[in-house]
């Protein structure tokens, strides 16, 4: 026989075929109609989708005949956006009694749904006005085409739920877990992995969420999207939510989570927080223009968390939007994951992870670290403020780095026991030697049109002053304070070469501890000494093809050259070059307070002054002595005015010279 609708089938008497065909759940065509048999015997209670009662007999229930997954039209939803569906669906969801605390945690958890719930695609979307709650072991299954309009290229047209709620504090799906006092968590609550463990929380795993949207009616504010609690083995994959404060949160879900989907959203995309391990986050997240604050009950949920207190070397973010957040995730990944417009793009925080790529775009930063052990083989983008800041403890490896239009690699790299390496392509230095380049560091490139914010060791990426080459030649001897790395025993020798014939001033005193460097150029550049001075100690420097000026000074106690000498064993030597010491002044100073052997000498090397000008200076008083080693070698010559003094200018004890051809 054939029934028009639902309501109809439950006034029908069995007739002898003892079969019904229902042509719709409200009318014909709706999507909730079926075939049905008459079981005689049957008691069981009504569900509202599968089985229903009828006036028409005491006994027996009409049910549908069916193959999986269940329909929520079968249940009643109407998918027209004006009627409240909430209670349709979540018949469906909790088919056969799932739903609910089971008497103790244990049994909880170990409830299995076992069927999967689809959404026929409609194109007012499904109006529900309270939370959808999952059980375990149950898939939420929409459909691609057809569905609820968009506008934007962003958004796909697919089975819709239009979240239209009375209150601001909920999630549209959330899974089904329970404290050990039967209450379920609270929307605001974070559930571990841990509390499980003890018994306090229960687990809701196998959910599986695909190809929904979650819209928020316009004018509408909501906490969040979907909550996968303590849910091992979670999917979600081709869903989108939008308008929501946080879009996607996983707590205490380790074992091969995974997440493929997307967002628009106001405060966070995804949250991975708490024993996530190996969870997998991909997808595409964006935050909502404009200058809409996320709710009050937001920022305290955030606030609670603690995520960056004061120990990670870090600012206080309480404030900022994030596109994803890992907080003690070990061996979480993600293959692609897109994030845009977020003051932060990715945060990962005492985490392992491994992004293959990773697409940041209009973010003040890209990535945010601290205490983890990261890999991202690619980062890419566009119109960030920076690309990195590391707190404390981060090691970090990038494979590439391309992100166009965006001033900065890093706005902070901490040297809290942190390393960062990087191909040498990222041009970004740091003046500790936490940023590690994968490149050759025996040569740093210097040019006029470079910059100082360059790292200097390809000739692609050169800096602007002296001061920074020597900073990049030398950074091996820095301290301990300066970096997590303590500075290197032997010290390779570094060349700074410069690649044009410009004239580079150094003006302060630069220090030299166990330096060995090589200043050279085709070009013949010039060096002005004119403040500044190199203090060697148990160092060597040579210069080739370079004039060196040496120009008077505002010093005025008596310490005139721009080679000190100060303690140890040390060497300067001139090829090639022109030695130009101005009146009164010298090259090389034996410094006071110091005790050290210098050896000078010149190959092909013009040294020009007047009579008043010294090639090695004593102290004061010469009352700390050095020893002296100076050779003046093939095609070089001095200065008349040096030449015919008597010393020379090598104006030092005598006692103090060990050889001197002059």
């Amino acid at each position: 026989m054939t029934i028009t609708n639902i309501s109809q089938l439950k006034t029908t008497p069995p007739w002898c075929c003892c079969t019904a065909t229902v042509l719709g759940y409200y009318t014909p065509g709706d999507g909730g109609g079926g075939t049905f048999y008459w079981d005689a015997l049957s008691t069981e209670d009504e569900d509202s989708g599968t089985i229903f009662e009828t006036t028409a007999s005491a006994t027996g229930r009409w049910k549908r005949l069916y193959t999986t997954p269940l329909n929520v039209q079968w249940f009643g939803a109407k998918g027209d956006g004006i009627a409240d569906d909430t209670a349709a669906i979540q018949a469906a969801i909790g088919f056969a009694g799932v739903l609910g605390y089971k008497g103790t945690v244990d049994a909880t958890t170990y409830r299995v749904a076992g069927f999967s719930v689809f959404f026929p695609a409609t194109k007012n979307g499904y109006r529900i006005m309270n939370t959808l709650k999952v059980p375990p072991y149950c898939s939420l299954l929409g459909e691609t085409g057809g569905g609820y309009f968009f506008s934007g290229s962003n958004k796909v047209a697919q089975s819709t739920l239009v979240a239209d709620f009375s209150t601001n504090l909920a999630w549209v799906i959330d899974t089904d877990n329970f404290d050990d006092t039967g209450n379920p968590i609270a929307p605001d609550a974070i559930t571990t992995a841990t509390l499980f463990d003890k018994g306090k929380v229960s687990a809701n795993n196998g959910v599986e969420i695909s190809k929904l949207n979650i819209i928020v009616k316009s004018g509408k504010r909501l906490f969040g999207g979907i909550r996968m609690a303590v849910a091992l083995y979670a999917r979600i994959s081709d869903c989108y939510v939008q308008g929501t404060d946080i879009g996607y949160l996983c707590c205490g879900c380790a074992g091969d989570t995974k997440i493929n989907s997307r967002s628009e959203t106001y405060k966070a995309g995804v949250l991975a927080l708490y024993e996530n391990n190996n969870v997998s986050v991909n997808g595409y997240y964006d935050r909502i223009g404009g200058t809409t604050a996320p709710l009050p009950e937001t920022q305290a949920f955030f606030g609670s968390l603690n995520i960056f207190f004061t120990g990670t070397d870090l600012p206080d973010y309480a404030n900022s939007t994030f596109g994803y957040i890992g907080l003690y995730n070990y061996g979480s990944v993600s293959q692609s994951l897109i994030v845009q417009h977020w003051d932060i793009g990715a945060a990962i925080c005492n985490s392992e992870y491994t992004c293959e790529c990773l697409y940041a775009e209009g973010c003040g930063e890209a990535i945010v670290s601290y205490t983890c052990d990261a890999v991202f083989n690619e980062v890419v983008g566009s119109n960030n403020g920076a690309t990195l800041r590391a707190g404390a403890n981060t090691k970090m490896y990038f494979n590439g780095v391309r992100q166009d239009s965006t001033p900065a690699f890093f706005n902070h790299i901490s040297r809290y026991y942190t390393e960062v390496s990087v191909p040498g392509t990222v041009a970004a230095y740091a003046n500790h030697r936490n940023l590690i380049h994968r490149v050759p560091k025996h040569t740093v490139y210097l040019s006029s049109t470079g910059s100082d914010s360059y790292h200097g060791f390809m000739e692609t990426y050169p800096v602007k002053t002296l001061e920074a080459a020597l900073l990049r030649a030398t950074a091996a001897q820095y301290n301990f304070g300066d970096s997590a790395f303590p500075p290197a025993v032997n010290v390779a020798a570094v060349t700074i070469y410069i690649l044009d014939n410009a004239t580079y001033d150094l003006d302060i005193d630069f220090s030299l501890y166990n330096a060995k460097l090589l200043v050279t150029s085709a070009a013949k550049p010039t060096i002005n000494f004119a403040t500044g001075a190199l203090q060697m100690s148990d160092s060597s420097i040579h210069f080739d093809n370079i004039v060196v000026n040496k120009t008077p000074d505002t010093k005025g106690n008596g310490e005139d050259g721009f080679l000190w000498s100060a303690t140890g064993q040390n060497k300067a030597t001139f090829v090639s070059c022109e030695l130009n010491v101005s009146s009164g002044r010298s090259a090389v100073y034996l410094a006071y307070n110091g005790a050290s052997m210098m050896d000078l000498s010149l190959y092909n090397t013009q040294v020009k002054g007047d009579a008043t000008t010294r090639i090695v200076q004593g102290n004061y008083l010469n009352n700390s002595p050095h020893y002296l080693t100076y050779l003046i070698g093939y095609l070089s010559s001095l200065a008349n005015g040096i030449e015919t003094r008597g010393d020379k200018g090598i104006q030092v004890p005598a006692s103090w010279i060990i050889k001197s051809n002059a």
